[in-house]
């Protein structure tokens, strides 16, 4: 007796539940979240996945949920405005599909798993009316699916170390102590005014293959700089213009890195060409000379770079570099004037074995 008693309940609550939450919806989304309140900040008690069956209770659907009823708040409320929607040219997509008209961001009341309520986006779930109701909501997620967490195929062969910045180009300007050297005139100097090297690179650099942790980078680089020197004679005035140019391997190495900055150390080798323009005016007129050679330059540095910039794939980076010459001579033709110059014992610009500390800022491109 007790027993019939028992499954009579069970029978009436399993009706009972059926009244209520008589509509089903299937799942759209990959994976939609099943809220405990209405509000997308409240606890997510369950994820149903695609294709998943769901309840959705009465309250949602007007008087009757096996009625066309489309004064609810998903449908047009008169039928004037459901005719308009059949013939309006705007209500179809690209597709030729009729837009959704059920209200995406509404929440609505279902079960989870575990008998509880729950409530979930109107957005991740298409209810089934078997009805002419079903032909105004999608049977795919409408647009881009966020809960779509999986990767297009083919999935990239160095997945997941694969990076997409694994080249960069870095232009940087700076400036450095001018040079100590000058042409050795056949008279003594009353003055010398010097300005300062001003200099400036470009670097291209690309990760190597052998390197997973996209630090190392291998590449070119190409280097000048230019700088001026105005001297007071006895008899006259002279001028030097110098400008080299340089080319040459580029290396780096990030050494240190963290989630704003990182450090790196590079060095070249670079083959450099110099010419110097050298005017000399006295009395018997003004001539100019171009003295040029060629030498190799050592050059390492270090460089501070800055991620993010208000532009993508940008960085700003500030360094400084030491730059290392062998000793080497510039020589031009013969002069036209020759009481100008030190023909008798010295008639070109020797450069010691020396260098320079320059100091520069630049932008790094990564792509």
């Amino acid at each position: 007796m007790i027993l019939k008693y028992k499954l009579l309940l069970v029978i009436l609550l399993c009706t009972y539940n059926s009244s209520i939450y008589a509509m089903k919806a299937v799942v759209i989304s990959l994976e939609a979240p099943l809220f405990l309140t209405k509000s997308l900040t409240a606890t997510i008690i369950q994820r149903a996945r695609k294709g998943d069956r769901l309840y959705i209770h009465n309250d949602e659907f007007g008087s009757s949920q096996n009625q066309e009823d489309f004064s609810t708040k998903q449908y047009f409320s008169t039928p004037d405005e459901l005719f308009d929607l059949y013939n309006n040219p705007l209500n179809y997509d690209d597709s030729n599909r009729i837009i959704q008209y059920m209200q995406p961001e509404s929440f609505y009341k279902t079960l989870s798993k575990n008998g509880t309520t729950a409530y979930i986006q109107g957005k991740h779930i298409k209810i089934i009316y078997e009805d002419r109701r079903e032909l105004y909501d999608n049977t795919q997620y409408p647009t881009r699916d966020v809960t779509d967490y999986r990767l297009a195929e083919p999935i990239p062969d160095k997945y997941p170390f694969y990076s997409s910045g694994r080249r960069r180009l870095l232009t940087s300007f700076g400036m450095a102590p001018g040079s100590a050297t000058n042409y050795v005139y056949n008279q003594p100097l009353n003055s010398e005014v010097s300005s300062r090297r001003y200099t400036g690179a470009i670097s291209y650099t690309k990760n190597i293959d052998l390197d997973t942790t996209n630090r190392i980078y291998f590449g070119g680089s190409m280097v000048w700089s230019s700088e001026k020197k105005d001297f007071t004679l006895p008899t006259g005035q002279a001028e030097e213009l110098k400008a080299v140019i340089s080319i040459g391997p580029y290396m780096s190495y990030d050494f240190f890195r963290k989630e704003n900055y990182y450090f790196t150390v590079f060095g070249n080798v670079l083959l450099s060409y110099d010419r110097s323009f050298i005017t000399v005016s006295a009395a018997r007129g003004t001539e100019q000379r171009i003295f040029n050679g060629f030498y190799t330059t050592l050059r390492s540095g270090l460089l501070f770079t800055y991620r993010h910039l208000f532009i993508p794939n940008l960085q700003l980076f500030m360094g400084s570099d030491l730059q290392l010459n062998p000793s080497y001579s510039l020589r031009a033709s013969d002069p036209v004037i020759p009481t100008n110059w030190n023909l008798s014992t010295a008639d070109k610009v020797s450069y010691p074995t020396g260098g320079y500390i320059n100091i520069f800022i630049g932008l790094k491109i990564f792509y």
